[in-house]
């Protein structure tokens, strides 16, 4: 299976009241789209890098493409509409989409996510993690329950681009206990909690 890591990098990021464009704000000594990128290279599951960049982030292209990286610009519509606009772009690849404000992140975790991906059967894998930081930083479970409020969308997804276009596309969705996606940078005071975590 050839995968390929498509980074969200188009948002307005409005709650962190930055005039920096948000992939490039400053997280313990390096931007956080370049913590995500370093993760993706050192995952044996990738093959290949892309970033989705929109209007609201014309730096973060130029960056994107100044370390060698292929770009696809989408509208900026909103997170889930730019990817599906940039997977559609990627067929017929299986894409593990991120998004660039998950500093923390492991290469080791990206595999595990994958291979997660490959046993689940399904053609979209959704990982979630709990609200809040977990105490337990090594946990990967697989979780099959209905909604739960103690849930949310971790930020990555594994999809088989073949079936972007399906009305409704069948998912797993796995629990992640892990401080690596935890650490999800929206606000100004996240990006000041989480620094420990890297």
């Amino acid at each position: 299976m050839v995968v390929v890591g498509l980074i969200m990098a188009g948002g307005r990021a409005t709650r962190m009241g930055s005039e920096t464009e948000k992939p490039l704000i400053n997280f313990n000594g390096g931007s956080m789209i370049k913590w995500v990128i370093k993760a993706l290279e050192g995952a044996s599951e990738i093959e290949e890098i892309f970033v989705a960049t929109s209007p609201n982030t014309p730096k973060t292209q130029e960056t994107a493409i100044e370390l060698g990286l292929q770009v696809i610009e989408t509208k900026g519509r909103g997170y889930i509409s730019d990817a599906q606009e940039a997977i559609r772009k990627l067929i017929p690849k299986t894409v593990l989409v991120i998004s660039s404000d998950l500093p923390s992140v492991s290469s080791q975790l990206i595999d595990e996510i994958i291979l997660q991906y490959a046993e689940c059967g399904k053609p979209s894998l959704k990982v979630v993690t709990q609200s809040g930081l977990p105490k337990d930083s090594d946990r990967l479970n697989r979780y099959f329950g209905p909604n739960d409020d103690n849930v949310i969308p971790a930020g990555i997804n594994v999809i088989d681009s073949l079936h972007i276009n399906d009305p409704q596309i069948d998912e797993a969705i796995l629990l992640v206990e892990s401080a690596e996606v935890g650490a999800n940078i929206n606000t100004p005071e996240d990006l000041e909690t989480h620094s420990q975590y890297k």
